[in-house]
Formats: structure tokens, sequence, C-alpha cells
């Protein structure tokens, strides 16, 4: 998992970078020449393109930085608790595995005594058993 830091996030540095207001200009929207009106412009605005490559009015220009750095962080987001819910199911999945392997070595602990009974007469069959047995176990107990 990764340690917090106060560090800025690359990503976020790098996509802020990438959404800087450029040229500027003045759009001027005048009436059509159809229209009754004098051709005088009617609406006046400041204009930004951003490196994006959006042209959009000046005034917009920090609302959709706002947006572009919303979206990231809720994607940073997403993928941190996406980690986190895959770090539950690994845990659990590991200690359901030890539980099993804790069984199964008990089991072939039980085995194991029962076979190693010195009133056992076959001991050419008790041998290779008890070394099948120990093998097994040592595997189970992670041991060579």
């Amino acid at each position: 998992m990764e340690a917090m830091t106060d560090a800025p996030d690359p990503g976020l540095t790098d996509l802020i970078a990438a959404h800087q207001a450029g040229e500027r200009w003045t759009d001027f929207e005048y009436p059509s020449i159809f229209s009754d009106k004098p051709f005088v412009a009617t609406t006046v605005t400041k204009m930004v393109n951003c490196s994006c490559g959006e042209s959009m009015p000046a005034d917009d220009h920090p609302a959709h930085v706002a947006l572009v750095v919303e979206q990231h962080t809720n994607g940073r987001i997403t993928e941190l608790e996406a980690s986190t819910r895959e770090s539950v199911r690994v845990l659990v999945m590991e200690r359901h595995r030890a539980e099993k392997a804790e069984a199964t070595i008990a089991r072939v602990r039980a085995v194991e005594a029962e076979y190693l009974d010195p009133e056992d007469t076959d001991i050419e069959c008790r041998e290779d058993v008890w070394r099948f047995i120990r093998d097994l176990r040592a595997a189970l107990e992670g041991k060579s």
C-alpha cells in the first residue's frame, strides 16, 4: 500500500499543466444583417484557448479546470477503493488458506501418530508411509 505523503499527485500536476489558459481574444456578436437592429456588437465575450484544445469564455476556464481536477480525483479515489477491496479480499483468502493448511497439518499429525505405532510389525510399509507423511507435513508447514 502506498504511504501517504504531502507530495503533489504527479498525474494531477501534469493534468493541470495541460489545462492552462493560452491565447486570449475578444469575441463580438453582431446582430443579423436582416434584423432591424443597428449593426453594433450586442455581446462582447472575453475568450480563451485552453491548452487542452477547447475554446471557452475566459470566465468559464476556472470551472473547466476544477471539473478536470474533480474527475481526476474521483478516478484516483475509485482506484484506491478498488485497491483496498482487493487487499481485503487477498487477506481473507490468505487467512482461509492458512486455516485450511492448519487443519490439514493437524489431520496429518494424527495420521502420522497412528502410523508410528511401535507395535506395528510391517516395518517397510510403516517407514514408507511415515516418510510420505513427514514430507507432506514439511511441505504444508513451509519447510523443505
